[in-house]
């Protein structure tokens, strides 16, 4: 964000981004160490492509010849969404005898994520031109996937009328980040590498299950890590604009968790989260302004 800065700066950037991500989560049969089946059910959205508003803002402050302090924000929303969502259940352990199939769109979904973080940045061996940051920064993604126009496939092909059903995992990460950024040409080259701890909850609500309670039908809760890697280049087009683009992949794995469903009947039944996934493709480009 303070690509090639090593002054006092207030920055403020407008982008927009593509962005391609995957999701999928499984439970097992009941809980405790040898359920069976080991993986009963297993919702998979993929791909969920979105096309995201993106907005960073942050300020740099000089405290010595080779040192700089400072703070962002930044918040990404989908203006629009598409994609489809895969429903399996198994019968026999690690993905056997599959006895259900469905497809359905995720057309009505919708994305959004901030961050804030603090920094200090430095110069490499006090050159100029040459510069690296630290950063720790608190990370919040939201998803509302919302499955419509349903299809069963197996074991009979047939629509499913009326789904409305919706999945909305909240991950919140703490990262600590290193950037590296150097004078390429008439821009600046950064890298950029993030370690990830991550919690996920998550809330769905399975419409057409008139067993379950609306609308949360069951949760999910868990931890885990991830990772994230950014390449950006910023290019000055006048003395106070610049111009951006950024290539980020980002990946999460949450273990360690439970899914606990409701029931109308008041009962509720808690059985194993085996793993939540998040795998994150995205482009942006923009106009970074700063004074």
């Amino acid at each position: 964000m303070f690509d090639g800065l090593f002054i006092n700066k207030f920055i403020f950037a407008l982008g927009l981004g593509y962005q391609e991500a995957a999701i999928d989560f499984n439970i097992a049969a009941t809980p405790g160490m040898d359920p069976s089946p080991n993986i009963l059910s297993e919702l998979i959205y993929d791909p969920l492509i979105s096309t995201n508003i993106c907005i960073d803002a942050g300020y740099m402050a000089l405290v010595g010849k080779n040192a700089a302090v400072g703070g962002s924000l930044s918040i990404a929303s989908s203006l629009r969404s598409k994609g489809d969502a895969f429903d399996h259940d198994f019968d026999g352990d690690n993905r056997t005898q599959r006895f259900s199939l469905s497809k359905s769109s995720l057309e009505d979904s919708e994305f959004t994520q901030s961050s804030l973080e603090i920094f200090l940045k430095s110069r490499w061996f006090n050159r100029t031109g040459h510069y690296y940051s630290f950063a720790v920064g608190f990370q919040n993604t939201e998803y509302d996937l919302v499955m419509t126009d349903g299809y069963q496939l197996e074991p009979i092909q047939e629509p499913i009328p009326g789904l409305n059903s919706s999945y909305s995992p909240n991950f919140k990460s703490t990262y600590i980040s290193y950037t590296t950024e150097h004078k390429l040409g008439a821009g600046f080259l950064s890298i950029n590498a993030t370690n990830l701890w991550t919690r996920l909850n998550a809330t769905a609500d399975w419409n057409l299950r008139e067993e379950f309670v609306h609308p949360r039908s069951f949760i999910h809760s868990g931890h885990g890590d991830g990772y994230q890697f950014s390449l950006t280049y910023s290019y000055p087009i006048s003395k106070h604009f610049d111009l951006y683009s950024t290539a980020t992949y980002r990946k999460v794995k949450i273990e360690n968790g439970y899914d606990q469903i409701f029931l109308t009947d008041g009962q509720s039944f808690v059985t194993t989260l085996n793993d939540v996934n998040e795998d994150v493709k995205s482009l942006r480009v923009g106009l970074t302004a700063h004074f």
